[in-house]
């Protein structure tokens, strides 16, 4: 009876000085699974399944492969580096190519707004947070809703106690929007420390009267300010404000649309000269590279890059609610580096924890499209997948 190292040293034999071969055994077939696949992972060797009935799978060397993408084949020390996070404060290929334009906005005198609109999970909260970084300033961020009200952003009065006393006062606790304006002034107003840069997330899903609070934030006066509940709350001087809104899946399909909507609701005509728009996108030149860096397996990348644009296709027709970010592709690359197998790497990553079954039927069509995987298919072993390659 064959034991694990006899069949590494078999599979080993067959492949031989070769970067591929496709080898066709029934019985090694069969005895493929999860020990085998690491043995061959400790020598850098991985296998993919071609057919089942037949017994036929492909052996390579990691990194290499038959069908290379020159578009996206990297440097060798490129490839050699040790896979990093996503991290876009350390990832210059993630910056869009209008970053330097955006960055000028917020470096005017005069207050400008950038707003970024795109589908979600393109790193839009991302870049903003970078941007806030790189001129120097506190960074704050709000998420909003077509549930929020004014109270949620500005602040309420609580009850707290005093330090000095012990005593249980009422006091006014600032909210995000006013702690990021306020950032960097005393008391008294004057400016004494850092200023803050405020992302507004979702900012077209306000209702109306919440939104002509922030008219005040993009006016041309020298000093900026916001009234609530009676008192002026004046702005630092290099304070400054980033819109994002998501543009994929929820009806609003155009930048023109989306501008509208941050538009009409702030029903202050002086202002719509003052905001910017900047149409974002998954940056894939980025993603192939991250991917590649992961893997090492070109045909893997090339594959995961059709399969990454029809489900980003399906999102926004709205056949798909589930964003497929540049986080997940990392997450399906993570799963892939490890097992080998393309089919359980995107079902473990991703399919698995969709929420319902028109979206796996989405990711399903996807996978036998792009990736000849079946996503579906089961085995009588309990539930195992046999993937087609």
């Amino acid at each position: 009876m064959s034991t694990i190292e006899d069949d590494k040293n078999l599979i080993l034999s067959k492949l031989g000085t070769l970067n591929n071969v496709v080898i066709e055994d029934k019985e090694l077939y069969s005895r493929l699974g999860g020990v085998l696949r690491n043995a061959l992972l400790k020598d850098k060797i991985t296998y993919q399944k071609i057919d089942n009935d037949k017994g036929i799978f492909e052996v390579s060397r990691a990194g290499v492969s038959k069908e290379a993408a020159p578009d996206i084949k990297m440097k060798k020390e490129e490839v050699e580096k040790k896979p990093v996070d996503v991290d876009i404060t350390k990832h210059s290929l993630f910056l869009p190519p209008n970053y330097k334009r955006i960055k000028s906005l917020l470096e005017d005198k005069i207050p400008a707004v950038p707003y970024f609109i795109g589908p979600a999970g393109c790193a839009k909260t991302t870049i903003a947070e970078h941007l806030a970084n790189e001129t120097n300033r506190k960074y704050f961020q709000f998420s909003c809703t077509p549930q929020t009200q004014i109270v949620h952003m500005m602040g309420k009065t609580e009850l707290v106690t005093d330090k000095v006393t012990n005593q249980s006062i009422t006091k006014f606790v600032l909210g995000t929007i006013l702690q990021a304006a306020t950032c960097g002034l005393d008391e008294d107003g004057n400016e004494v420390g850092q200023a803050a840069l405020l992302c507004l997330d979702e900012f077209g899903s306000l209702d109306e009267g919440t939104a002509l609070l922030f008219n005040g934030f993009w006016t041309e006066e020298q000093r900026r300010h916001i009234t609530h509940e009676g008192k002026t709350y004046y702005c630092h001087s290099n304070f400054r404000v980033v819109l994002t809104g998501n543009n994929a899946g929820r009806g609003n399909n155009s930048i023109t649309q989306a501008v509208y909507t941050a538009q009409a609701v702030m029903k202050d005509a002086s202002t719509l000269d003052r905001i910017y728009p900047f149409k974002f996108g998954y940056m894939v030149d980025a993603e192939q590279k991250i991917m590649l860096q992961r893997t090492r397996d070109e045909r893997f990348v090339a594959n995961m890059t059709k399969f990454a644009a029809q489900v980003r296709s399906s999102i926004k027709t709205g056949a798909c609610q589930t964003p497929f970010t540049t986080r997940t592709l990392v997450k399906i690359s993570n799963a892939f580096r490890v097992w080998g197998d393309v089919g359980y790497a995107v079902r473990n990553a991703v399919y698995d924890g969709l929420a319902n079954e028109e979206e796996r039927s989405v990711y399903a069509i996807a996978a036998k499209t792009c990736l000849n995987v079946d996503l579906e298919g089961k085995s009588n072993d309990g539930g195992k997948i046999e993937y087609m390659d």
